[in-house]
């Protein structure tokens, strides 16, 4: 553990509920939890959390997104058995949508920004690796040049279709393997819950791009690779459930105009920080985006935004239909 830390590992491993600590210790990995009506789940979460094994402190954080049914209860009751472990907070409104909403999280944020480390869970999943954080926290204190660690999932559909393919991610490389903002910008191949990242320096960026709502884990994780490598470990080490009350499966996901116009924004945020090997390949893919939203709007009726979007293409991508001409000899 790295020479600035307020105390002296453990010899072994030992789980986060066992684990005894000077009260001035301040936490190396903090977990964030973000719980919405997750009653039927929330306690194998909590736990999963619980039962993990580290040799240095972990403060567990919970946000209780207003719930309407029994999770906030559930909540409480770990809360009061695991005193100075378990940070919870209740939140009065719901903030998935809120445009406050990092204000409104702003005390929760600063207990779960608190430590070197944050690892994310959300109430519906579960970790399964008991060792999951400490594998990934060794990663990082020995690698100061990566800024993110993920791992593979279990995936479950829970009254929703499954993708016909043989693995839920499509992996660019077999194996543990080193990945650059490249490669996550060309395939989103890892899942939420299997993230351990460290906590930026410039956390007022951080907190703008995570006001994306549709797309901020995403969005962050191209922006922490723009800061660093990520590392990939093919052990599955986390458990993620796909259910009918998942952003995934609502309505508006499925929305062709609304999917669109969240792909657009999310390449014209990356955008802004894309390191410059990368500039030419992002503005590309930004004019691909507009070409497609060209033709929706076109066909839609809708001819100024039809043409507003068919020149921001050109002029973001001017050499396209050079491309297409050669391409046709």
């Amino acid at each position: 553990m790295s020479s600035d830390s307020n105390f002296k590992p453990l010899s072994t491993p030992i789980p986060i509920k066992e684990q005894s600590w000077p009260e001035e210790t301040q936490p190396v990995l903090c977990t964030t939890t973000y719980a919405f009506n997750h009653q039927a789940y929330i306690r194998e979460c909590i736990d999963s959390i619980l039962m993990q094994k580290t040799t240095f402190p972990v403060r567990i954080c919970i946000h209780d997104d207003a719930s309407t049914d029994q999770t906030a209860a559930i909540i409480r009751e770990y809360q009061e058995a695991y005193p100075g472990v378990i940070w919870a907070y209740f939140q009065k409104v719901n903030t998935f949508r809120h445009p406050d909403k990092i204000k409104l999280q702003s005390a929760y944020r600063s207990w779960m920004e608190a430590g070197k480390y944050i690892a994310m869970c959300e109430g519906d999943d579960y970790w399964l690796d008991p060792l999951k954080l400490q594998k990934q926290v060794q990663i990082l204190e020995q690698n100061p040049d990566i800024f993110l660690c993920a791992h593979d999932v279990e995936i479950v559909h829970e009254g929703v279709s499954a993708p016909k393919r043989e693995r839920f991610y499509d992996v660019p490389y077999e194996g543990d393997f080193l990945f650059d903002f490249n490669d996550y910008f060309t395939n989103h191949f890892f899942h939420t819950n299997s993230r351990v990242f460290r906590v930026p320096k410039d956390l007022a960026l951080y907190h703008k791009l995570l006001k994306r709502p549709d797309s901020a884990d995403i969005l962050t994780n191209q922006w922490f690779l723009s800061m660093g490598k990520g590392y990939y470990s093919a052990e599955k080490m986390a458990f993620k459930r796909r259910n009918a009350a998942g952003m995934t499966n609502s309505a508006m996901y499925y929305n062709r105009d609304f999917r669109l116009l969240v792909r657009y924004n999310l390449v014209k945020d990356i955008a802004t920080f894309a390191p410059a090997p990368m500039h030419s390949r992002v503005r590309q893919v930004m004019a691909e985006v507009e070409r497609q939203l060209f033709k929706r709007k076109f066909r839609q009726g809708k001819l100024g935004a039809a043409l507003r979007f068919g020149g921001l293409a050109m002029v973001h991508d001017p050499l396209w239909i050079l491309r297409k001409i050669t391409k046709q000899f």
